[in-house]
């Protein structure tokens, strides 16, 4: 009898165990999902500063019938040349708006890895804060900054494209959100108000959350287009390099030239296809659709 009571006992204290494994894992999943769409972190200037905490923004498809959050107009290009102040002030001025699409989202393109930060800082101090991070920070010359200030609110928005997490380089070096908040406070004696982790979009995915460049893009081709111009690089000429890519004809070639000439003076809306999350089907129907279009006499 003695020793099936502490049998007894023994399973119930793993079943305990298992328990609490389980609901862990299911917590840790839960702040991955919420943090996929654009993880936020956020403390008042003289503590430790921003710490990574789950935002509640939606990170799963709209139900069906229902719309998908309207962005604000999007920028003409690139952040921050194409940001306007007054854009840049009420981004700053938006903390009780929590989808950080909707506040972030028309100025700088929320489906790639980076980081947007909230800096205590005026536009007087716009060229300290692109010089420190691009020349002094970690040594320079490892991370490119996007600076933009409100004078109204005497704050900065500071965007560093494919930057975090917080760990160490492949050289020993320590980088992240949390280190350079900690490096801005006490190199410049910057305060930082808030941090936002955005994540590319197969992290997204992987994370279990909405590709929202992928439902953007089935709904409006045309906002599609707005919305990839947001990147540098080819995306920032719209969405015919990538359509043009899609033919198999080789890159800098004549024929690339002209059917890329081509693209740009066809009429009719953009050829969003080649950013949706495609199955093998989609992605043959997206790449005959433009080489028919592209081709046809």
């Amino acid at each position: 009898m003695g020793k099936a009571k502490h049998l007894i006992v023994a399973l119930l204290g793993l079943a305990v165990l298992l328990g609490c494994k389980t609901a862990e894992r299911r917590d840790a999943a839960t702040q991955t999902k919420a943090s996929a769409a654009g993880g936020s972190g956020g403390a008042p200037s003289g503590s430790d500063g921003p710490t990574s905490v789950a935002a509640p923004v939606p990170s799963v498809p709209p139900k069906d019938g229902q719309p998908l959050p309207q962005l604000k107009p999007i920028a003409k290009g690139q952040f921050p040349d194409a940001a306007t102040e007054e854009q840049v002030c009420e981004a700053i001025s938006d903390a009780d708006e929590k989808d950080l699409w909707v506040r972030f989202g028309h100025l700088i393109p929320a489906y790639v890895h980076g980081v947007v930060f909230v800096l205590q800082a005026g536009p007087e101090r716009v060229q300290e804060i692109y010089d420190y991070v691009l020349k002094k920070y970690n040594g320079g010359a490892t991370w490119g900054p996007r600076v933009k200030g409100c004078s109204s609110a005497g704050k900065t928005l500071l965007y560093i494209y494919s930057f975090g997490p917080d760990g160490v380089l492949s050289d020993g070096r320590t980088t992240g959100p949390k280190h350079l908040v900690a490096a801005l406070q006490r190199d410049l004696g910057m305060g930082t108000e808030a941090w936002f982790q955005f994540l590319g979009q197969s992290e997204v995915r992987d994370a279990g959350g909405a590709d929202r460049l992928d439902l953007y893009c089935r709904t409006d081709p045309y906002l599609c287009e707005s919305l990839v111009t947001l990147q540098s690089g080819p995306s920032s000429k719209g969405l015919c390099p990538w359509a043009v890519s899609r033919t198999g004809v080789a890159d800098d070639s004549p024929e690339s030239a002209a059917l890329l000439e081509r693209c740009r003076r066809r009429q009719g809306p953009p050829f969003s296809c080649v950013f949706f999350r495609k199955t093998a089907a989609e992605e043959e129907q997206c790449r005959q659709e433009i080489k028919r279009e592209l081709t046809k006499p």
